[in-house]
């Protein structure tokens, strides 16, 4: 197999499971130092993909005919830092996920600064290999960019998909949690701008209560409230899952996703990979009209979105309703597992070996 560089503000083995299935990958992160810092004063020693991204950072000059991907936020300096040096002797390409490239950069410089930063980013883009977009969104954006600064890039811009990699619900599973209690579960960050707090208002308003039994997955600053609130009857707190398979059986007996998440002035949700995961497994998502929901579900049809105000008010008329009417909405669920599986191994995979063999990448 190629062997492809992957270089990532955390941990990017998330977002690239598609190429890590028809590809050799390694990983490096963007931030070496940062984390250098948090390995030695949180766990006492080196962690070992720090040691390694270090080294990769004192190696960039001598560096030559690799693929290299930079997955990281427009105008970030660090991929001034990286690109200038690397796409002198590689291949390198720039993943972006972010849809407000003219509108809202995310990272938070001074005005002065960030202006530099985004004059050296227009240098430097026309000097990579190519640039990859996860949603149809964010490719729309950056050409929006492209265009409104005059930089002239020598290639096309690539969008794939980020995969949902677990497999799908099994009919028995599936027409067992349809003729039983209504499950509503939140996973995700326990932050006010995941929508925490509209969660913990439905679980309060829904009746008849007897019926729903809700879940939530995460951490976060409501750690503490979630714990106390996981005291009442037909109330989960589960903490943070990590585990795949975990996440998967409790998914599997889940009805409802709610995601009701908010915007802030630098940030909304994206391509919200919970979301097709729990399609996969036969849940009917409740989530508001951010860029990156509205592109993955058809609204009625095999999920639901509405707008931040009225979330709570919609949410509690759908899940009174999947009460009353189990088979409509088993329909739509049924419909929402359809939807996940344009996110499947197999297909993003197969996107991954098309832009690896366009870009001249062999794989064995």
């Amino acid at each position: 197999m190629s062997n492809v560089i992957v270089l990532h503000d955390f941990d990017g083995s998330l977002y690239f499971k598609g190429l890590s299935h028809v590809a050799g990958v390694k990983y490096y992160n963007l931030q070496p130092f940062r984390f250098l810092i948090r390995d030695i004063f949180k766990f006492k020693k080196i962690q070992k993909n720090t040691f390694e991204s270090l080294l990769f950072f004192f190696s960039l000059f001598f560096k030559k005919d690799n693929t290299i991907i930079i997955g990281t936020a427009p105008f970030n300096f660090r991929f001034v830092v990286y690109a200038s040096i690397l796409s002198i002797r590689n291949s390198v390409f720039l993943h972006t996920s972010w849809p407000f490239w003219n509108e809202s950069p995310p990272v938070r410089y001074h005005h002065f600064f960030l202006k530099i930063i985004k004059r050296l980013w227009v240098f430097y883009l026309p000097r990579l290999s190519g640039i990859i977009a996860v949603t149809k969104a964010t490719k729309t954006s950056v050409f929006s960019f492209l265009e409104k600064e005059n930089c002239l890039v020598p290639f096309e811009i690539t969008q794939i998909y980020h995969v949902v990699d677990i497999d799908p619900i099994g009919r028995e599973f599936f027409d067992e949690k349809w003729n039983s209690k209504v499950d509503v579960t939140f996973v995700g960050r326990l932050e006010s701008e995941k929508g925490i707090v509209d969660f913990l208002s439905l679980s309060n308003i829904i009746e008849p209560k007897a019926f729903f039994n809700y879940h939530v997955l995460g951490k976060g600053s409501y750690s503490q409230q979630l714990r106390q609130w996981g005291k009442y009857d037909h109330h989960l707190y589960y903490g943070f899952v990590s585990d795949r398979q975990k996440l998967k059986k409790i998914l599997e007996k889940t009805n409802i996703l709610v995601l009701p998440s908010k915007r802030l002035p630098d940030w909304e949700e994206l391509f919200g990979l919970v979301i097709v995961e729990a399609m996969s497994q036969g849940v009917i998502v409740l989530t508001t009209d951010h860029v990156g929901p509205i592109e993955i579900i058809t609204d009625g049809k095999d999920s639901f979105y509405c707008g931040e105000s009225i979330f709570v008010e919609n949410a509690k008329i759908i899940c009174e309703d999947v009460f009353l009417n189990p088979e409509k909405y088993k329909l739509i669920a049924s419909n929402a597992i359809a939807k996940s599986q344009q996110f499947n191994m197999n297909l993003i995979g197969n996107k991954w070996k098309l832009f690896l063999k366009d870009n001249e990448v062999d794989i064995i």
